[in-house]
């Protein structure tokens, strides 16, 4: 998204305050009320402010968060698609962020932390059929998401280390000689989603 980086800084809450006033101010100054009238100009001035914030092309919260779900989606789709699967029940998905960039740049909404560049992995087999999809997403610029298909074979050197470095921390890299670099994601360790992801690929964990 080419203003997500208005959504690290919280602009989306600033600029729906800010539209918020603009209509208000805009109301006082056009249905004027005689006992209002002393301060029509700090109302001017306020308008003035008011005005640039609310310009803002800053997402909502909501509209973030569901871009990135929709991106997570995107990785397990990929999954089904390469094993011709109807219904996503025995997809494994994980979604999390790559460890990448400024990492002590982030935004807290709750107890989770959202970084500014999303990945996640989706692993299936099917008749003997193993696939492991990566996704990458920049949420700071209008980059399209990236998703790596590898067909898991022998020469595929596939393998998986993840460190647990607190209570709901982890990391997890992904190392395949499908993939142009290995990827780092960061997880919830009390995510019942990373800890399902680990059994689907238990025989690729290295330890």
């Amino acid at each position: 998204m080419r203003t997500g980086i208005f959504f690290f800084f919280n602009m989306g809450f600033f600029t729906k305050l800010a539209r918020t006033f603009v209509i208000a101010l805009i109301a006082i100054l056009i249905f004027r009320v005689s006992f209002l009238t002393a301060f029509y100009n700090v109302y001017t001035k306020m308008l003035y402010v008011a005005i640039p914030f609310a310009l803002i092309p800053a997402p909502s919260d909501r509209s973030m968060i569901k871009l990135i779900e929709k991106f997570y989606q995107g990785t397990k789709q990929k999954a089904m698609d390469a094993c011709d699967l109807v219904h996503g029940e025995i997809v494994s998905l994980l979604g999390a962020f790559e460890k990448k960039g400024n990492l002590h740049f982030c935004r807290q909404i709750g107890h989770k932390a959202y970084y500014m560049h999303a990945a996640s992995i989706a692993y299936v087999e099917k008749s003997g059929k193993r696939v492991l999809v990566v996704g990458t997403k920049s949420l700071i610029s209008a980059k399209p998401a990236q998703y790596h298909q590898i067909i898991i074979t022998p020469e595929s050197d596939l393998r998986i280390t993840t460190r647990v470095e607190s209570d709901d921390h982890a990391e997890l890299t992904v190392h395949c000689k499908g993939l142009p670099k290995d990827v780092t994601l960061f997880c919830r360790a009390l995510d019942y989603h990373y800890t399902d992801f680990l059994a689907a690929v238990k025989e690729y964990v290295v330890e």
